[in-house]
């Protein structure tokens, strides 16, 4: 991804004008793997052989959406190709990086909605893996009315996970109810929030003729703004399967990006640059607060580029005092998180080397994690259900946290007696950021606090 782009991108996202639109690409990159249309075809075609004892005929047996269309003319479009035919295990993989990237996108409110032709579940499931307590979809103009804690996840074609008798196979289903009442409802929601925004296509420039009619009804509405085509087929490719949004996307009124890369791989990237971003802008901030607890310079921080997406975003995490499986939905880095900063600028000018989503410092393994106005104790509470072994620590800096000196209670089980604050059952030790001074303070400021 170029710098212009990524000055664009994020730009964007600071504005609150990003919309994302998905095509079945997204499942297909590795661990996911969904199949694709070819594949189906195939599964569809061989399941059927085997539990019915017959053949599709030639001419429906190559290609989803012709067969597809065969059993709808039978009425046997719900009884035997999806409930039948259309096997689930295979849209039941592990989320991809592009998967865990939206459900990041839709939390945190990076993105203002996401537009899927998509029928698995595997943005949910990354989502509910993340923390999302309930990943919801909608599936109707009704649907995606509804204020939700996250930004609303639209589902064109429908879900196998919930009313997958209404998922789309082809162009038939579009002229009968309840589908086609829903997807004009859902065009007149799309046209509407359009209005002003910037469009990335990951992988949904090709897929079905109908969605580029949409998008040409309206274009206008996204005059002016950004339009990224992320895809592997060439700009010829591209501009044969959907000529009229590839002429619109370049006349020069809107700001065309085309890259050609899969859309699980530029997702993660973008997930990157957006966390990299907010831990740059953090630091920046800390840094003035080091200058002046210290009276010490310290030069402008910089985020390691060897860092990955996940590093980056479980950093961004603990500076939000987030624990592993919980969801914080913060966007930009706000003054609370200043002193955070000041102990990340701290701790690298004393030496301390990044290592994945913490620091090692004189042997140490260290996390920083943002407690303000919070007990020691019950912060450290809110951590003991991270998953083992998750971004071990030797120590772990509570930035704003209160030293009660007290025990931690386990309500749950009614344990007492539990470990003190500074040796808790959890591993390493957990501190505030005055009891870790030494760690990231000049030594003089040490010796003199």
């Amino acid at each position: 991804m170029d710098a212009a782009l990524q000055e664009r991108l994020l730009n964007s996202i600071e504005n609150d004008r990003l919309v994302l639109f998905c095509g079945a690409g997204l499942s297909m990159s590795t661990p996911s793997q969904v199949p694709s249309a070819t594949e189906l075809t195939k599964i569809c075609r061989e399941t059927y052989a085997k539990d019915y004892g017959t053949t599709i005929p030639e001419a429906a047996a190559q290609d989803l959406e012709i067969m597809a269309e065969y059993f709808s003319a039978r009425a046997l479009l719900v009884p035997t190709f999806i409930n039948r035919l259309i096997p689930r295990g295979p849209f039941l993989r592990g989320p991809n990086e592009g998967h865990y990237a939206i459900a990041d996108f839709l939390a945190t409110g990076i993105i203002d909605f996401v537009a899927s032709t998509n029928v698995d579940a595997l943005t949910e499931v990354a989502a509910e893996d993340l923390g999302e307590s309930q990943a919801f979809v909608a599936l109707d103009a009704a649907e995606a009315n509804i204020p939700r804690l996250h930004r609303q996840h639209v589902k064109l074609h429908g879900c196998l996970r919930r009313k997958d008798n209404e998922t789309v196979w082809c162009k038939s289903q579009l002229l009968k109810e309840p589908l086609q009442s829903r997807l004009a409802d859902l065009d007149t929601w799309l046209r509407a929030h359009l209005v002003g925004r910037d469009v990335i296509f990951l992988g949904f420039w090709s897929d079905w003729s109908y969605l580029n009619k949409i998008f040409e009804k309206s274009i206008d509405a996204i005059d002016g703004g950004l339009v990224l085509i992320v895809n592997p087929s060439d700009d010829a490719t591209l501009a044969e399967k959907a000529p009229t949004l590839w002429a619109w996307s370049g006349n020069g009124r809107s700001e065309r990006f085309v890259v050609h890369q899969s859309a699980a791989e530029f997702l993660d990237d973008l997930r990157r640059l957006i966390w990299a971003n907010f831990l740059t802008r953090m630091l920046e901030q800390g840094a003035e607060a080091y200058a002046c607890l210290t009276g010490a310079s310290t030069g402008r921080p910089t985020v390691p580029p060897d860092l990955s997406a996940e590093d980056v975003y479980r950093l961004k995490e603990d500076a939000c005092g987030a624990p592993a499986k919980t969801v914080s939905r913060v966007k930009r880095p706000t003054p609370s998180l200043n002193m955070a900063g000041a102990v990340h600028v701290g701790l690298t000018i004393n030496g301390a080397m990044h290592e994945g989503s913490g620091y090692r410092l004189d042997g140490k393994r260290i996390r920083i994690l943002n407690a303000q106005g919070q007990l020691l104790t019950s912060f450290r509470s809110r951590f003991h259900g991270e998953p083992t072994p998750f971004n071990p620590a030797d120590l772990l800096i509570c930035v704003g946290a209160k030293d009660d000196g007290g025990v931690a209670i386990d309500i749950a089980r009614g344990n007492k007696n539990r470990s003190t604050v500074v040796r808790p059952a959890t591993v390493g030790e957990w501190m505030t950021e005055d009891q870790a001074a030494q760690f990231w303070r000049p030594a003089a400021n040490v010796a003199s606090s």
